[in-house]
This record gives structure tokens, sequence and C-alpha cells, in this order.
């Protein structure tokens, strides 16, 4: 009977751990970022060329805009890497080049 009891706590205290690590990974303890970093391209800072065509003069203030920072303009039939650069500028087109969305990327 004392082996039953100790295997029952041990299986209680398994449990406990489990429940545990599922807490300490719940939306509330996960570091957010900060706001200033959300923005760090600066794309809230180019929403007046939505609906422009994202070439020539466009694309050339863009870039001289954002200095050494990356600029992307991604097409909708466009392959892109799925890595996060919280610096770099992505201009979303749509099939005739206009600018439908600026974020950082």
């Amino acid at each position: 009977m004392a082996a039953s009891r100790l295997h029952a706590l041990g299986a209680a205290g398994v449990a406990a751990l489990a429940l545990s690590a599922c807490a300490a990974t719940s939306v509330e303890s996960q570091p957010q970022r900060p706001a200033d970093e959300a923005d760090q391209c600066g794309a809230s800072r180019l929403q007046d060329y939505l609906g422009t065509v994202a070439r020539g003069p466009v694309e050339a203030r863009i870039r001289e805009w954002a200095g050494d920072r990356p600029v992307r303009v991604i097409g909708p039939d466009d392959m892109v890497t799925m890595d996060f650069r919280p610096d770099r500028l992505d201009l979303e087109t749509d099939a005739q080049g206009r600018i439908t969305r600026i974020r950082c990327g």
C-alpha cells in the first residue's frame, strides 16, 4: 500500500510540474516588443505612398529615405524569405505595381 501511495504522490508531482510549465508560457508572461521597436524601419512615416507605383522616382525616393536600411519590393506572386528583420522596409504591391501595404519585415 505504501508503494501505491508513493506512486500516486509521484504522479501528482509530475502533473503539477507539467501545469506550471504551461502557466509559465502564457501570453501574459511573454515579453512584448516595445512600441518603438514595432516600427523600427519607419513604415508608419511612409503611408502617403500607398496607391503609388513602386517604380522609378517613387522607389528611388523611398530607398533614399531609407538610407542604409534594406528595402524590399514584393509583388503579388513574388516568393520571399520568411525571416523577420525589423529594420527592413517591405513594400507590397499589386499586379500593376501599386503599393498596397508598407510594413517592417
